[in-house]
């Protein structure tokens, strides 16, 4: 290890831990999700099942909205442009050529330059008015006690909707019960009122979603 890196060993296990969900209880999590005759095989299939987390909370947040009405997985191409437009540039060989920029640095970019690199208005105003807040001390994406007032703060944001502010939660926030409803895999698995649906799996929707999510991916 660098010996640059002493000083930070503490945050960056803590990262690690967060990036892998090494805190959940997968056999209680799965105890109980298994009591839903319709999500049983899919627990017995993926056995621990874990929320992935986050080891740069701004940069999911970032993928979160750049994710609103396409797929996470769509947003990738998206999150590059804004990694490579206003990344820090770093020198660490191996291909690593930028890191993902911190709120400040996308605070201060004009929503012109964010259009510039091909998102569309209302995206652009959406991931501005989140960096600004994240940088202002508005939205605090370190308050895991206090996840129902981070959430009601991102979904007051201009474009912030409810699938943005709880794939946060999830992934950022660690909020095991964290559901975005108005997801479209979500809406076309669990019916017209998936929250009726979901109500069983409480305190673990987030980990159920995980098993929903796996599941369609495994159907394609």
């Amino acid at each position: 290890m660098s010996p640059s890196l002493a000083p930070h060993v503490a945050q960056i296990v803590r990262s690690v831990r967060d990036l892998f969900n090494l805190d959940a209880h997968p056999d209680v999590i799965a105890d109980s999700l298994a009591s839903d005759p319709a999500l049983a095989p899919l627990v017995r299939a993926r056995p621990g099942l874990r929320v992935p987390g986050a080891f740069d909370p701004f940069e999911i947040a970032i993928r979160a909205v750049l994710a609103q009405q396409i797929s996470v997985a769509g947003a990738t191409t998206p999150s590059g442009r804004v990694t490579r437009t206003f990344g820090r540039v770093v020198d660490q060989g191996e291909g690593l050529e930028r890191v993902s920029p911190k709120a400040k640095m996308l605070a201060d970019a004009s929503i012109d330059s964010l259009r510039a690199i091909g998102l569309p208005e209302a995206r652009a105003r959406a991931l501005s008015s989140l960096a600004r807040a994240v940088a202002d001390g508005s939205i605090d994406l370190g308050a895991r006690t206090e996840q129902s007032q981070v959430i009601a703060r991102l979904l007051a944001l201009p474009g912030i909707g409810s699938f943005t502010a709880h794939v946060i939660a999830m992934r950022v926030l660690r909020d095991p019960d964290a559901f975005p409803e108005n997801d479209l895999i979500v809406k076309r698995r669990l019916g017209p009122r998936p929250l009726e649906r979901a109500e069983r799996w409480r305190p673990f929707r987030a980990y159920a979603l995980m098993h929903v999510w796996e599941d369609e991916g495994a159907k394609r």
